[in-house]
């Protein structure tokens, strides 16, 4: 086919091209302002030892610890224990299903480092509960799961 080809295309549908175009434009326009913004809120947290700076022997054995406690520790994040005070702090329409559903938590491998990330329609009420999620887990590790564990526990979050 040659260019006079097309344009004798072009010139016998151009009404069906230009109805094609809007309809799809339109269709995108409505999709775009019928579809609910979806934010996201991340909190990091750092696992890291206890003890003494002059014991680096055991600082780097903590260290290795904390590093393999981290992929433990973020799967506490879907807990009741951890999730429980955020729904609390929520009110009485948040079921404990649908707060799980906007909660990730992921560790990196050989990283001491838990991202918590949040999804949901209001970005401060992402945001809250990304930070409450965090504190949670923080007294959770802290207060319950590493008390009395040792000096090197990696419970510092």
């Amino acid at each position: 086919m040659e260019l006079r080809d097309y344009l004798q295309i072009l010139h016998k549908y151009w009404v069906s091209i230009v109805a094609i175009t809007l309809l799809g434009v339109l269709g995108g326009a409505a999709a775009a302002l019928l579809t609910t913004s979806k934010y996201e809120a991340t909190t990091q947290l750092h696992v890291s030892v206890r003890g003494e700076s002059g014991a680096v022997g055991k600082l780097a054995q903590g260290s290795q610890l904390a590093r393999q406690s981290v992929t433990t520790y973020a799967s506490l994040v879907q807990t009741e224990s951890v999730l429980g005070p955020v729904i609390d702090d929520l009110g009485p329409d948040t079921s404990k299903g649908s707060l799980k559903a906007q909660v990730r938590a992921t560790a990196a491998v050989n990283q001491s480092l838990i991202n918590i990330t949040v999804t949901s329609d209001d970005p401060d009420a992402a945001a809250k509960i990304a930070n409450s999620i965090g504190a949670n887990l923080k007294h959770l590790l802290e207060d319950q799961l590493e008390a009395g564990v040792g000096e090197d526990a990696p419970s510092r979050v």
